[in-house]
């Protein structure tokens, strides 16, 4: 399992640290809040400003983080971010369906696909 230790605190910014396999230490982030829509550019712009690391470090982090969480789902196992969210695989077993054009049924195959699940926390600062 991932694990990206999120602790919030009072005031607009949340601590978190990731700790990749691959690093003794945690690299400690601040991320900032309250945008209304936050891309990946803007997160690296935001914890480029935060963090004082450059943009290109900062972009790289960013790259592992999400290859980190991708490549934990893609073997099948559950990626926690404490304070935040789970991602986890849900597989969906094949079914006939109907094409709502021609009216035809189809036989729809099994699929794998990521489920996204926020956690308490989330929940309580959104339904602030």
């Amino acid at each position: 399992m991932v694990q990206l230790k999120c602790t919030y605190t009072e005031g607009s910014n949340s601590a978190c640290k990731f700790i990749p396999k691959s690093l003794n230490e945690p690299l400690d982030l601040k991320i900032l809040t309250g945008a209304n829509q936050l891309n990946k550019v803007d997160l690296i712009h935001a914890l480029h400003e935060k963090a004082g690391l450059t943009k290109l470090e900062i972009r790289k982090f960013v790259e592992i983080f999400f290859d980190s969480i991708i490549d934990a789902l893609v073997k099948g196992e559950r990626v926690e971010i404490r304070g935040f969210c789970s991602f986890s695989i849900k597989e969906y077993k094949g079914y006939t369906g109907r094409n709502p054009k021609s009216g035809k049924k189809v036989q729809v195959s099994s699929k794998k696909l990521p489920f996204f699940k926020c956690c308490k926390e989330l929940k309580e600062r959104v339904d602030y």
